[in-house]
């Protein structure tokens, strides 16, 4: 991929994987109308014709004991930020999470599943549309929190200090999502505290929507428009295949373009690509060892705008602008 080259830099778009929000309610303060009477009717007298003011809306109900504790959300973007590592060890906390809460990345841990398989809850998910030159990723952890720190909260018009929802043994929860285009930083969001049946509960919401899996598990077969969970060492390990773990992606690790007759004059031979678009396509060329389905992926790279099809294959690289197609290595 060229290098960052301001005279011919474009605006990345903007990733087209939004969250989905709940629809806002109506106004609390709103009136109603009362129904409209039928021709003729007559308004009835007395106390049956009156509106009671004590008719207003009915306080809301408080939370039953026991049942589940949810928190907020916070969305943050990370333009700019270093892409999202896919071949990191299952179980460690996408540093995303850093930009976001410094304090609970530095305490939280990837929470195992409660049915005892001792499978991570720790999703990575890629989505390649050749049709559109479009790659996304997304990555879903449920974090727990050992030593959850008082939030402070309203009562009675004072703030007060009051413990994070928790579950057994005093720990809090969170469901922690990262998405964007691949290549780029993206956007996180985090869903929390919560006790854990609600972040399970959240976590596998999220993951059914994204896959299109019945529920979560091991990763399985694709589905057409969905997300693809990608296959690692680990996951492959705990399947019972016989498989080779991969060694950490390197900053020494430098992939490199061809240039041949550049138009700016630039004497044709092999150029490095920008230091973090070489490390995103050697994490892809490793993801490939698990997930032979993703030999063409397509990255964006934010230092000059373009996307580029990279085929891991035939070691090629198109910009799906121009055209030109290069040889990489």
């Amino acid at each position: 991929m060229p290098p960052r080259r301001s005279s011919r830099a474009k605006a990345a778009k903007a990733d087209d994987d939004v969250e989905p929000t709940t629809a806002p309610s109506a106004s609390a303060g709103s009136k109603r109308r009362a129904p409209p009477q039928a021709p003729g009717a007559k308004r009835s007298r007395g106390g049956a014709g009156k509106v009671a003011a004590s008719a207003a809306a009915a306080p809301a109900q408080p939370t039953p004991t026991g049942a589940p504790q949810t928190g907020t959300s916070k969305k943050v973007g990370l333009s700019g930020a270093a892409p999202p590592s896919t071949t990191a060890p299952l179980g460690t906390v996408d540093a995303g999470l850093a930009k976001q809460d410094a304090a609970l990345a530095a305490r939280a841990i990837v929470r195992s599943d409660q049915s005892g398989s001792g499978l991570l809850r720790d999703a990575k998910l890629v989505l390649v549309d050749p049709a559109k030159n479009t790659d996304k990723y997304y990555i879903l952890q449920l974090l727990e929190d050992p030593s959850p720190s008082p939030m402070p909260t309203a009562a009675k018009g004072k703030r007060k200090a009051k413990a994070a929802p928790a579950g057994a043994g005093g720990a809090a929860h969170y469901v922690f999502s990262r998405w964007g285009r691949t290549g780029t930083g993206g956007q996180c969001k985090l869903d929390g505290p919560m006790d854990l049946a609600a972040a399970e509960a959240a976590f596998d919401k999220i993951y059914t929507d994204k896959t299109g899996a019945p529920g979560w598990g091991p990763p399985c077969a694709p589905r057409v428009n969905k997300y693809t969970h990608l296959q690692t060492a680990a996951s492959l390990a705990a399947a019972g295949a016989s498989t080779s773990t991969s060694a950490p992606v390197s900053t020494t690790d430098v992939w490199q373009y061809y240039l041949s007759a550049d138009p700016l004059g630039k004497p044709d031979g092999w150029y490095d690509y920008d230091p973090s678009n070489s490390q995103e396509v050697e994490t892809l060329y490793r993801e490939l060892a698990h997930n032979p389905s993703l030999g063409v992926r397509f990255v964006t790279s934010e230092s000059s705008g373009f996307t580029y099809k990279v085929d891991l294959f035939s070691y090629q690289q198109t910009n799906t602008a121009s055209g030109k197609v290069r040889v990489n290595r």
